[in-house]
């Protein structure tokens, strides 16, 4: 064989080595270059916590009455080998439940996905897990930017609540 022939060969299969992908959609996201990494697979590196992870959003905006009375702070490490920082965020508000909708960005490479909206309920006072700071993947870090598309006041949940003290205070009379 030539030289130019064995180069050729040598590109060639580093080339495959390097694409090669899992073609598997059950496998684990370990397993998976980020290009096959779906919509679960990241919300399960990064965005889902203890409290569920919030919900899907894709309706109309609370407005931002809000904003002020949220908090999004730092509580620990996270992810693959502790690659992020814990993220929650609180309701400042002592009286009033909030409805807030986060939106999440980040890149990952070759993957088409690149950013989630969340919707989170957050009683007076409570504090939520919103996820990751990274995605860690593969010994990889991934910065995700979050950003409070909108928050308002939950009038129904203040309701709800205010029927659970009533018949609190009712049974315990």
């Amino acid at each position: 064989m030539s030289k130019k022939s064995v180069l050729f060969l040598i590109i060639f299969l580093s080339i495959y080595a390097c694409s090669k992908k899992t073609s598997d959609p059950s496998a684990h996201p370990e397993d998976k270059h980020t290009s096959e990494l779906t919509y679960i697979d990241i919300y399960n590196l990064a965005l889902a916590a203890e409290n569920g992870g919030g919900m899907d959003f894709h309706g109309d905006s609370f407005g931002s009455d809000a904003t002020d009375d949220l908090s999004i702070y730092a509580n620990g490490s996270c992810g693959k080998e502790e690659c992020g920082i814990s993220l929650v965020m609180e309701n400042k508000n002592a009286e009033k439940a909030i409805s807030a909708v986060i939106k999440a960005k980040f890149k990952l490479p070759g993957n088409d996905i690149n950013e989630m909206t969340r919707m989170y309920q957050l009683q007076p006072g409570q504090a939520l897990s919103i996820g990751c700071s990274h995605i860690c993947h593969q010994e990889n870090s991934y910065m995700i930017q979050r950003e409070i598309v909108s928050a308002g006041y939950s009038e129904l949940d203040n309701s709800s609540q205010k029927m659970n003290e009533d018949s609190t205070t009712t049974t315990s009379s």
